[in-house]
């Protein structure tokens, strides 16, 4: 049976037209009288209530048996949908066309049935449906065994043999590919960037996988997107942003030269968007960024799923534009990306939603705004998602000390660097860099006179500067300007000024 929840939440995910059309579906269903009171009491509910629903229908005879209706009740919502976006889902289209290939077939309608066989085969083959594929061809064999022309059967059945067998290889190739491209994605989304080499060694390993030898082992045209996903992630990996923005330029490329595969999947076309965006942003090509981003911005996703993707890939760019940049007229985003947070966070894996906390925090802090991205790293730590993303919480962490330095708030600061301390220790990120903002902070006393504390900002500049140039303690530096920061404290100026000095 279909629990509760699952009921509820399928209700909820529906918009206003698709909950228009079940009622129209019901109201043409024996039963859609149960269904439509059913349905119109849990779209009501803010919280699934089941008590509630057993006391409103206690005189209707369906509540005797209530895990039933929501059953049913489920099973119908499901197929009104099908039924709705038949017209605009390829699959549901296909699935229809093999559905009129056997009804014609099993009425022994064999031109009938052949006429919609060679229409689901030409989808097919556009959209390079190949499981899809394997199910026309074998129905192309039952159709040939009742045909009544018997010359060049046997060629016929040696061409769908043919057939089959460099389907099969297809999808073999692209299975391949895609747990490739599956191992290498699980270390990026857990870590931007390598810290140790013996990461590097581990990524480097990878590649030398001889289907990622060059693009002519890939069959498929899903199997060239991964391939080129594949050799983005890694040269972005290696810092080498030339190779990694070459791969993802020729990517995007491949996807704009076949815009029926963007219409028909625009879920993959807006992290290939995405990617391209990101290396723009590493290499400052903030005019090129904004052309790429306004590509994902003018798309206009009809799923959840979709519009969730896009959310994912549109708002940490804008985000991140935004924190190297400061022009005060991109100010908005940060309201505009809040605002549709709401609506998405309950729905985000806890690695996205630590990094949207992440940017937020840091958003607010270039603008000046300490008490705004405190109320972020306080979300932050208070989540308990920091595992999700070691990279970036160790990070936050750090804001956490330097934000609450900016509020003056030294009576606990050595109690903040302690547990920051302990934190870092215990997800495995304290390397030399986190050390030596540890031990500044806590050397800092408040009674420092203010040469002192110059004195002491300058050379905790010398020591990150060391730092900066080692490329396994650098990383951390792409997630918060800490030498900007030091020399607005060094120079007497803003944080902003000084970042936006060195963007020129």
């Amino acid at each position: 049976m279909i629990a509760s929840e699952q009921l509820f939440k399928l209700i909820k995910s529906l918009n206003k037209q698709e909950k228009r059309y079940f009622q129209l579906f019901s109201a043409t269903n024996r039963e859609g009288s149960t269904y439509t009171l059913l349905f119109e009491a849990i779209n009501k509910q803010e919280v699934y209530n089941e008590t509630v629903i057993k006391k409103r229908f206690h005189s209707q005879k369906f509540i005797e048996q209530l895990p039933v209706a929501k059953h049913n009740l489920y099973k119908a919502i499901l197929k009104s949908m099908n039924q709705y976006h038949a017209a605009h889902s390829l699959e549901i289209q296909l699935k229809e066309l093999l559905f009129s290939v056997e009804f014609q077939f099993e009425k022994t309608l064999y031109d009938g049935a052949n006429k919609s066989l060679s229409k689901a085969k030409d989808l097919a083959n556009i959209y390079e449906k190949h499981e899809i594929l394997l199910r026309i061809l074998k129905w192309e064999k039952k159709l040939m065994n009742v045909s009544n022309s018997k010359k060049n059967n046997l060629q016929e059945a040696k061409k769908i043999f043919e057939q089959e067998q460099e389907t099969i290889n297809k999808l073999n190739n692209t299975s391949h590919y895609a747990l490739l491209h599956k191992e290498i994605a699980l270390i990026v989304s857990s870590q931007a960037h390598l810290r140790t080499e013996k990461e590097k060694k581990e990524v480097q390993k990878l590649l030398q996988h001889p289907l990622l030898k060059n693009i002519n082992q890939a069959l498929t045209f899903d199997s060239k997107t991964f391939f080129y996903q594949i050799q983005s992630y890694y040269y972005r990996l290696m810092e080498d942003n030339e190779k990694s923005n070459t791969y993802r330029e020729t990517l995007l490329k491949l996807w704009e030269d076949y815009p029926h595969f963007i219409k028909e999947n625009p879920g993959v076309y807006i992290p290939i968007v995405q990617n391209l965006m990101n290396v723009q942003l590493d290499k400052r090509q903030y005019d090129a960024f904004n052309l790429t981003s306004d590509k994902l911005k003018n798309l206009q996703p009809t799923s959840e799923a979709d519009k969730l993707l896009l959310f994912l890939a549109y708002y940490p760019g804008k985000l991140t534009y935004y924190v190297n940049t400061l022009k005060p007229k991109d100010a908005y985003i940060i309201t505009e990306a809040e605002n549709a947070f709401q609506q998405f966070e309950n729905k985000l894996r806890d690695d996205h939603v630590i990094l949207f906390y992440y940017l937020f925090s840091l958003s607010h802090f270039m603008t000046g705004n300490f008490k705004s991205s405190l109320r972020w790293i306080n979300t932050t730590l208070n989540s308990k998602k920091l595992e999700a993303r070691p990279d970036v919480g160790s990070v936050v962490l750090l804001m956490n000390l330097i934000v609450h330095f900016e509020l003056k708030n030294f009576d606990h600061m050595d109690y903040i660097v302690k547990s920051t301390y302990r934190s870092l220790l215990k997800m495995e990120r304290l390397y030399e860099f986190e050390k030596t903002i540890l031990l500044f902070l806590r050397g800092l006393p408040v009674n420092n006179s203010p040469r002192e504390v110059l004195v002491a900002f300058g050379k905790l500049k010398n020591q990150l500067k060391v730092l900066e140039n080692n490329p396994y303690e650098n990383k951390a530096f792409k997630y918060f300007d800490f030498t900007s920061w030091l020399e607005s404290k060094i120079e007497n100026v803003s944080f902003a000024s000084v970042v936006i000095k060195n963007t020129k």
